[in-house]
Order: structure tokens, then sequence, then C-alpha cells
């Protein structure tokens, strides 16, 4: 029975880790497959892609076609594709010059492309194959929400059944802790696992915010798994540790 009861108790704290690694991926995915997490991120990766010079030369393009209209809005092709236009003010481009021209690319290019892709229409682990639009879908974020929350109950499920399988209250704080602390472990290895993968420099700026993401949330799970097992040792070495000794004396 004392072995059976060992290896359930083995299989369920497995599936807590899993669980708890499949909820920090989840997470960390649902947050950066929005529009509001996910915008900034490209947008600085347009600015960054053009200098100074090149963003005089889009001034200069944009003002000559103001003078040659003689309108105050003017409408050019967006560089997103499809029929779609963009408009610009030309008051607005006189006033602000390269600074209008930088807005311009930063909230109606690259914003019109983000939410040209986050309309893209897909369902659950299929959008991975439409590539970037798949991934910053409003159906994909929906479908990775869904596992955070699954791979949360779960948590708490196998968490449950780890504090019913083990015997004495300090064996259950560090059976229940040890899950936790494995599954933080990562932590301590993230900028080595970054560091080994080829990142193109454009798209370093959205790795570190991952990666800082994601290590912050390793270190959460860390941290209680290190506070559940230190609770188990303290409790260990002092309550049980007075009953034993009350024990022995009435014996």
């Amino acid at each position: 029975m004392g072995l059976i009861r060992g290896l359930a108790r083995w299989i369920v704290k497995t599936l807590l880790v899993m669980s708890i690694a499949a909820f920090l991926i989840a997470s960390t995915g649902s947050h950066f497959s929005t529009k509001e997490n996910i915008t900034p991120l490209f947008q600085e990766i347009a600015l960054s892609q053009f200098s100074e010079s090149q963003t005089e030369e889009l001034y200069n393009g944009l003002s000559r076609q103001c003078m040659r209209q003689e309108n105050e809005i003017i409408k050019i092709p967006s560089p997103v594709g499809g029929s779609g236009q963009i408009e610009v003010n030309c008051t607005r481009l006189e006033e602000g010059k390269t600074a209008e021209v930088r807005r311009i690319l930063k909230d109606e290019v690259v914003g019109g492309m983000i939410d040209s892709l986050s309309s893209a229409q897909c369902s659950g682990i299929d959008c991975i194959n439409q590539g970037p639009a798949g991934l910053i879908s409003e159906a994909f974020n929906k479908f990775l929400k869904m596992i955070q929350t699954l791979a949360l109950i779960a948590i708490i499920v196998f968490g449950a059944l780890v504090f019913i399988l083990s015997e004495g209250i300090s064996s259950k704080l560090i059976d229940l802790g040890l899950p936790f602390l494995f599954a933080g472990l990562p932590y301590f290895f993230a900028n080595t696992i970054k560091n080994s993968i080829n990142i193109p420099a454009n798209f370093s700026g959205i790795s570190d915010s991952v990666f800082s993401f994601l290590s912050s949330r390793f270190l959460v799970m860390f941290v209680i798994g290190a506070v559940l097992i230190a609770a188990g040792f303290i409790v260990k070495l002092t309550i049980e540790k007075k009953i034993e000794k009350k024990g022995g004396k009435k014996r």
C-alpha cells in the first residue's frame, strides 16, 4: 500500500510540474499575443529601421505631395498592402516635420499592420500554421487564455491531490513545494537559453521582453516552492518534533 501511495504521489507531482509549466507558457503567450502588448514592441522595431536621413527623405516626399495636391489631408497607399490608405494631415506634418513622420510610421503604419494581422481568422492550434498573423490573432489569444485557465485548474487539482496523498503537515508542505521549485528552476538558465538562440538584432527587443516576463514568472514559482519547503522543515523541526517528544514521554 505504501509503495502504491508513493508511486501515485510521484505521478501527481510530475503532473503538477507539467501543469505549472503549461500555465507559465500559456500566460506568457496570452500576454504577448494581445494588440495592446505587441504593438509597442513592433513600433520600436519599425522605428529602428529608419535613420534620421531616411526619415528626412520621407518627410520631404510627403511635404512635396502636400504642396502638389494643395489639400490639408492627403491619402497615400498603406505599406501594409491591400486597398487601405493612410491619411496625412499636411498642417500637422509641417508643424511636426520628422517627428510627425515617425508618429505616422508608429501609429498609422504599424498600428494598421497589427490591426490587419490580429483579425486573422483561425481556430486554436491551427493559428500557429498561419505564422505571425495567427500568433497575434484574437482567436489564438482566446485559445491561450483557455489553456491558461485549464492549467490553473489542473494546478489546484493536482496540488490538492499531493496534499491528500502526503502524510504529516511537514511532508505535505515539502511535497507541495517541490513541484513549484522544480518548475521555477529555468529562471536560473533563462539568460543562457536566450543567448544560445540566434535571434535577429531587429527582434532583440521582443525577445528581451518575452524572456524578462517569463523569467519573472519562473522566479515567482521558485519562491513559492522555496517558501513551502522551508515552512515544511520548520514545522518538522518545531511542532512535529515537540509532538514526537510528548509521545515518547507518555510511553
